[in-house]
């Protein structure tokens, strides 16, 4: 839902060559998908209206008043005024540490897939083609963590339906193994 959001935002100034999608579980079970429509605010426009109005009904009320799509930014754009982040303005925040080499990884339980957030990839996967742009799915590598392989089969098999590439590393031996690579159980440390 959001990267659909912001590749809206995103055409009406800059039309991407590819985009690498680095999907998460996030992207496709069930959960609340309100929440993610706060990422989307501070672009909000006439674009995503639609979208705003499909997950939320009340939003397009909602965002008639241009304070409420900041009113949760507002401590963060007083503290940006004197301690700016200058590390995650270049769109990439390095977490650095690593893991305990005592932690323990864990299989997750599959999670139900939310038809909504396909409905979103697909129309994702639709405004790429029409606008020419190369996609590339990806699943990042996890320490000891797996969704399984049966959770990614439907977005594996919508890939392929769709002729595009689908790696998945999130079990990749040589990095998901050892906790050097890892700041936490989803992260790698820079």
């Amino acid at each position: 839902i959001t990267a659909y959001g912001f590749l809206v935002s995103i055409l009406k100034y800059h039309k991407p060559q590819c985009i690498i999608y680095d999907l998460s579980g996030y992207d496709i079970q069930v959960d609340d998908n309100t929440k993610y429509l706060n990422l989307l605010k501070d672009c909000y426009s006439k674009d995503q209206q639609l979208i705003f109005a499909d997950i939320d009904k009340f939003s397009p009320y909602k965002m008639l008043s241009s304070f409420y799509r900041y009113n949760s930014n507002f401590p963060r754009f007083i503290r940006d005024c004197y301690h700016p982040n200058e590390v995650f303005q270049s769109g990439y925040q390095p977490l650095y540490g690593e893991m305990k080499a005592n932690a323990e990884g864990r299989i997750l339980s599959k999670p139900k897939s939310d038809p909504k957030k396909y409905e979103y990839l697909n129309k994702f996967i639709s405004l790429c083609k029409a606008e020419y742009i190369k996609l590339l799915f990806v699943v990042s590598p996890s320490y000891k963590n797996s969704y399984g392989c049966e959770f990614w089969s439907s977005v594996k098999e919508l890939c392929e339906s769709e002729h595009i590439q689908f790696l998945n590393f999130e079990n990749m031996e040589a990095l998901s193994d050892n906790h050097l690579y890892f700041f936490d159980s989803v992260h790698m440390n820079n």
